[in-house]
């Protein structure tokens, strides 16, 4: 039996990485669709990496049992049936715990032939939970705590029970790992201290079996990443094969796309609209999902002491010009977030906004103890607890390097350049994507906090109040936990309490009211300061139809129905 095909296409995710284009060499078969990209995946199983290029690849060769459309409507993948309260799919305890039960359907199976089942969740849950392997927390059920995950009355049922009150069931929704395949040599890799990153290193970028309608067939490093068609997918696909060309050139692409040799790839809003108007004929799918850029502060002992002060942070919030940033860089095509929720349904329209006032910031940084005694137009140190008096005030930066990346470099040049107006020396390092984001055990420059700023682009969801904290003490990178987030080191337990309360409280109203805190209590202690929202661009040829990527975890829910034109 085939599930009747969903309808629509998408717009989402993590715009910092659909704007990383590249190229796809020509082919000749009709049947084979061309995705360009510039940034290679490091694994293709993104539980234990935060590189959204191998989310992007994750959930091609994998699916969920439920994932939202373009609009923010959930639909059924691996399901006949969403769960709910009416027909007990959603529940609570006695002791306040949400439970969620849903059945798999008989039509989903892996590519092997082999039935998906709930032993396939439960070892995704035994993986996450082992105290062993570096599973990235936001991308096991968004962070939630889970008690259990476990089979239910058949092998096709199962029954997942949150640590607490749960007010949004979505969450439960996550992509199984064959178990037939995988328990055995986890088990003994557990029983050996080691963790299914180390135990099962290969199959993170060879996976073999998978359960969505393409499979993994190919991995040339600095080349190509190719995947086949699913011969055991439950629906109709079009295309023969999918085709990942890794090349750094934004020219070539275009190029490429005007000599009918890519179909796909992503373009920053200013390249689409430009190559748009040069070329009519193709396709632009424009949309936002939540993609920030943000210029971080170092909250850690590392940090450069000016940085413990709240009104140095805010002067230099004061000190840049964010408009005329959107307005030069992007041609007024965005907008300055106005807090970590603008955007979205639970945005607080008196949070605390910060005007470009280069003198206001000026006032600050004296109040604080800089000030441009010598005349050098750098300011230097007075009565500052951690600096001998007459230290220049100089930070480092860091971001992004690399041709996928130049808007974040620009944006950092000119960050420099109106800080350096009120006195504050900046010098500028730059790192590829992979290594700005890895672990601290790699070493990460953002993980081991080696600068006092760094500009990064963060995707923000937009379908549910209930966001991962990216800011929690619990976030910070430890040896314990080398893959958490929070490299910038920002520590607030009462915000860590309020962030709580997103994800248990049952009333919409008290969830409510703890994100307008939240925002508040960000724009106050200016934990950061919010750059640019960004607008998802994607650009296909004109014989590609559909082509549009979605919300949640599900961004290739259509690509078995994108097809192309004779």
């Amino acid at each position: 039996m085939k599930r009747a095909k969903s309808l629509g296409g998408f717009i989402f995710l993590l715009s910092i990485l659909l704007i990383l284009t590249g190229v796809v060499g020509a082919q000749d078969d009709s049947k084979i669709l061309r995705i360009a990209m510039t940034q290679e995946p490091g694994i293709l199983i993104d539980y234990f990496t935060d590189l959204g290029v191998s989310w992007f690849h994750t959930h091609l060769h994998s699916t969920q049992p439920w994932g939202a459309d373009k609009d923010g409507n959930i639909i059924p993948l691996l399901v006949d049936e969403l769960p709910s309260e009416e027909n007990g799919g959603v529940s609570m305890t006695e002791d306040g715990k949400t439970v969620v039960k849903f059945t798999i359907a008989d039509w989903a199976v892996w590519s092997d032939g082999t039935p998906i089942t709930a032993a396939d969740f439960v070892l995704v849950f035994d993986i996450a939970t082992d105290g062993i392997s570096n599973v990235v927390i936001f991308r096991f059920v968004n962070g939630a705590t889970l008690e259990s995950v476990v089979q239910g009355e058949t092998d096709k049922d199962v029954v997942i029970t949150f640590a607490q009150a749960q007010p949004d069931w979505t969450t439960a929704s996550y992509y199984p790992l064959p178990a037939h395949i995988l328990r055995e040599g986890y088990d003994a890799g557990i029983a050996e201290g080691i963790g299914f990153d180390d135990s099962q290193s290969e199959w993170l970028r060879n996976p073999a079996v998978s359960n969505g309608a393409f499979v993994f067939a190919e991995w040339q490093s600095g080349s190509f990443i190719r995947y086949v068609r699913n011969p055991n997918y439950w629906d109709d696909v079009y295309f023969d094969e999918i085709v990942f060309t890794l090349y750094p050139d934004g020219n070539v692409i275009k190029e490429l796309l005007v000599s009918g040799e890519v179909d796909w790839t992503g373009m920053s809003i200013l390249d689409a609209l430009a190559f748009k108007e040069e070329n009519p004929d193709m396709n632009m799918i424009t949309g936002f999902s939540g993609g920030r850029m943000e210029l971080q502060f170092n909250f850690t002992e590392k940090r450069h002491p000016a940085l413990a002060d709240v009104r140095v942070r805010r002067a230099i919030a004061m000190a840049i010009d964010r408009q005329f940033i959107i307005d030069e860089l992007y041609d007024g095509q965005t907008q300055i977030p106005r807090s970590f929720w603008d955007g979205t349904p639970w945005f607080y329209e008196d949070t605390p906004q910060i005007e470009y006032d280069p003198e206001g910031a000026a006032a600050l940084l004296a109040e604080a103890g800089w000030t441009d005694d010598d005349g050098d137009g750098v300011l230097e140190s007075h009565g500052v607890d951690g600096v001998e008096d007459g230290t220049p005030l100089a930070l480092t930066a860091a971001t992004y390097a690399g041709g996928g990346f130049v808007e974040f470099q620009d944006v950092l040049l000119t960050v420099q350049d109106f800080l350096k107006d009120v006195g504050i020396d900046v010098a500028i390092t730059e790192y590829p994507v992979n290594v700005m984001h890895s672990s601290l055990t790699d070493n990460s420059p953002f993980s081991t906090a080696e600068h006092d700023l760094f500009l990064l682009g963060w995707g923000v969801g937009t379908d549910t109040i209930d966001q991962i904290e990216l800011w929690g003490c619990a976030s910070i990178p430890t040896e314990e936990n080398p893959t958490a987030l929070n490299g910038a080191g920002i520590c607030y337990p009462e915000m860590d309490e309020l962030w709580n309360v997103l994800g248990t409280a049952m009333s919409a109203d008290e969830r409510q009211e703890a994100a307008n805190q939240i925002q508040t209590l960000i724009a106050n202690e200016v934990m950061m300061v919010s750059m640019i929202n960004f607008i998802d661009v994607t650009v296909t040829s004109p014989t590609l139809v559909g082509g549009e990527t979605g919300r949640d975890n599900s961004p290739w829910y259509s690509i078995a129905d994108w097809r192309r034109t004779e």
